[in-house]
């Protein structure tokens, strides 16, 4: 009786799983600011306040680019009465400047912007900060086509309930602080 040859199954498994933890660790990774006087393996506990003071990224830290003012007026105060600490951007210019000051956990982007396109920050963000979650959204079903917004795997179509954006935020993993 000959072998029989193992299935490629579990090997596809296997392979499938470490693909996933280390794209998870690489997440990780690039949510942490590490202290340079902190050693392999200590743990260090931070207040809230230490935490902003190191530039570190908290869990609930949005960036919210909107150019519609009442829109962003709304979507501000849904946000921040959730638990959420909210920065905000009116243009793709003060969006990128948002980012490279401090990445938050979520951007929540508008794809049509004045100046700079949301189209071109979506893209910065995928060079510079592939982890980041994005949520876009637009007015114009047409805008999820473009070529710079396949990557993107949030969207709401305005005018959307509060309670889809909420629901959109809590899809894209970003936990609120009020529980």
């Amino acid at each position: 009786m000959g072998k029989v040859a193992p299935s490629p199954r579990p090997f596809a498994e296997t392979l499938k799983k470490k693909v996933r933890l280390s794209a998870y660790l690489r997440w990780l990774q690039s949510r942490l600011i590490l202290d340079s006087h902190i050693e392999f393996g200590q743990v260090c506990h931070r207040t809230y306040e230490e935490c902003e003071r190191a530039t570190m990224t908290l869990a609930t830290d949005i960036l919210l680019i909107e150019d519609e003012p009442g829109v962003m007026d709304v979507m501000l105060r849904v946000l921040q009465r959730a638990g959420f600490r909210v920065r905000t951007a009116q243009d793709g210019s003060a969006a990128l400047a948002a980012l490279h000051e401090c990445p938050p956990a979520l951007a929540i982007l508008d794809l049509v912007l004045p100046g700079v396109s949301g189209f071109a920050v979506l893209t910065h963000i995928r060079q510079h900060y592939p982890a980041l979650p994005v949520i876009a959204i637009t007015a114009n079903p047409q805008a999820i086509t473009h070529p710079a917004a396949q990557s993107v795997r949030y969207y709401l179509l305005k005018p959307f309930h509060i309670e889809e954006l909420l629901n959109m935020v809590a899809r894209a993993g970003i936990c609120s602080q009020v529980r």
